[in-house]
């Protein structure tokens, strides 16, 4: 939304749908898909499996250059705020990935194949019950591309209260500070 008074999206809670496993995102794109965020805030959001509350990006690409994706919650998967898995590309230009949180792991940002590119923005104050409170790249398909940007005030009850890497991450600029890891 570009106008001066940006909206949200809240789906609020999953229904299961057999064969759907988007269902429940406050938004999915699949392999095809193009969504651009320039402002406004996916939020509320509420998952019971898989992955990706607020934003699940399975083999599509995901721009945002603004706005938000703030206090979704993931009880039974991975991935509160942002899941990305197949060939899917999540682009970040800014804007905020704040206050969500996961059961498992990865309460901001999940990496599970396909790529996210930070090039500015902050992802803070997530929350995940195990690995990756900020970011978990959860496999060796999953790549992580930081050029710019904060990672900051987020935290895991495991290991890797900012980044959980068990993929690729690549940082060439930005700050990663003031997380917390229990594990």
């Amino acid at each position: 939304d570009c106008s001066d008074d940006p909206g949200t999206l809240t789906h609020a809670e999953n229904k299961t749908i057999s064969g759907d496993s988007g269902h429940g995102s406050g938004v999915k794109v699949p392999t095809g898909g193009t969504f651009i965020m320039y402002g406004g805030t996916i939020s509320g959001n509420k998952r019971t499996v898989d992955g990706g509350s607020g934003v699940f990006v399975d083999g599509g690409t995901f721009k945002m250059y603004d706005g938000s994706i703030s206090d979704n919650k993931i009880e039974g998967g991975v991935g509160g705020g942002v899941y990305v898995t197949s060939n899917g590309t999540f682009e970040m230009r800014g804007g905020t990935i704040s206050g969500n949180t996961a059961a498992g792991n990865s309460g901001g940002v999940c990496v599970a194949g396909g790529s996210f590119i930070m090039h500015d923005g902050t992802i803070t104050g997530n929350t995940a019950n195990n690995y990756g409170g900020g970011v978990f790249v959860a496999n060796a398909k999953g790549t992580f591309k930081m050029e710019n940007g904060t990672i900051t005030g987020n935290k895991a009850t495991g290991d890797g209260g900012g980044v959980y890497v068990a993929g690729s991450f690549e940082m060439s600029d930005g700050n990663i500070t003031d997380n917390n890891a229990a594990g």
